[in-house]
């Protein structure tokens, strides 16, 4: 699956209070480093999968030639013509799968 570089980092979010909230405050550096790497991944699909959905085929195609020859300013233009803010989408993708995480944890103290 391509990756979009995106402007804002996605970590800036995440790392506040998640790894505490995870019981991770203390863990080696790697284990922290993985935990964030992961989740950064999964949030990079998520704005990704937004994307895609807002497109169609033809426009995907257009999409996919651009991000495979590495033409990130016809990237930048394309996402600006069909009115797709890429730091909006992460943050909110951000925020969401923060809540989700801290809901698991709520969830998992109850049960």
């Amino acid at each position: 699956m391509h990756q979009l570089n995106l402007d804002i980092n996605p970590s800036d979010f995440i790392e506040k209070d998640i790894l505490e909230l995870l019981h991770l405050e203390n863990a080696p550096e790697d284990k922290k480093a993985a935990v964030i790497k992961d989740m950064i991944e999964t949030i990079q699909n998520r704005v990704l999968a937004r994307l895609l959905d807002s497109l169609n085929e033809p426009e995907i195609d257009t999409l996919e030639v651009m991000i495979d020859a590495h033409q990130e300013e016809n990237v930048e233009k394309f996402l600006m013509q069909k009115d797709f803010d890429v730091k909006k989408v992460t943050a909110e993708e951000s925020i969401n799968y923060k809540a989700e995480i801290i809901n698991l944890v709520k969830a998992k103290k109850v049960g």
